[in-house]
């Protein structure tokens, strides 16, 4: 059985999951099974803490060989998917098209996949959109389970807080999408005293912050009663009231 680069076999478009994943199509698929599962929870955090995807600049599994060479591409066992192609072109050096924050989230993401997941923009030939499994079907399965059983993939403290960093950093970058609650943490003064001033940044963050927890916990009920919700989106901002308690 032909491999591909990777060492997983090559595979038919048939044995691939068609999406849509996180909404997001993906021409052809993505290898059904944990690679599907893995691969939509990259593409959660990529768009958390990397950029937004752009629909109709992504692609899955193409039975294809590595251009220039006999080998096959990971892309025709449906173990490597693209994203935003037409912003990140193969050959150009990353810093052309991405800043250093992203750059940075990018192999952060590397490593909080325990390196199950390789991203192309360190290739000799810098390929940005490009993201492949480089682990064996065990470890994919492990990370998939680990994934399902809920378990935190931030270890240390210096982890969580470049987790935090970075979230501050693409909501408050210049070209992050406005919305209520980022308009009034942009122009408030820091404060913590509630009504102080006009709006309270303080009330403004941590209501925002409880109303998504309020709204992963209720999506999070509807899964173990059995219910079929659709994929939850974490980068979606949530409306809400500001948060009336008095910090401590």
């Amino acid at each position: 059985m032909a491999q591909s680069q990777n060492g997983w076999e090559v595979v038919g478009r048939d044995e691939c999951d068609p999406g849509p994943f996180e909404g997001i199509k993906f021409p052809n698929g993505i290898l059904a099974g944990d690679v599907a599962y893995v691969m939509r929870w990259h593409l959660r955090r990529y768009r958390q803490t990397v950029e937004p995807i752009v629909n109709g600049t992504c692609w899955g599994w193409n039975a294809k060989r590595i251009s220039g060479s006999e080998e096959w591409s990971n892309h025709a066992s449906g173990t490597a998917w693209d994203i935003n192609a037409t912003q990140h072109p193969m050959g150009p050096p990353v810093r052309t098209n991405m800043r250093q924050r992203e750059i940075d989230a990018c192999h952060q993401l590397e490593a909080e996949s325990g390196h199950v997941i390789r991203w192309g923009g360190d290739f000799s030939r810098p390929d940005p959109m490009h993201w492949e499994i480089r682990g064996s079907r065990s470890q994919v399965a492990a990370l998939a389970r680990k994934i399902r059983e809920g378990e935190d993939l931030v270890t240390t403290q210096a982890e969580f807080n470049k987790f935090m960093d970075t979230w501050w950093t693409n909501r408050m970058a210049p070209d992050a999408a406005d919305n209520d609650a980022r308009v009034a943490l942009r122009v408030a003064a820091w404060q913590q005293e509630v009504g102080r001033s006009g709006v309270s940044t303080h009330n403004t963050l941590f209501g925002e912050m409880r109303a998504q927890l309020t709204k992963i916990s209720a999506w999070v009920d509807e899964q173990e009663a059995g219910g079929n919700p659709a994929e939850f989106d974490a980068g979606k901002p949530v409306s809400t009231e500001p948060h009336q308690e008095s910090p401590v």
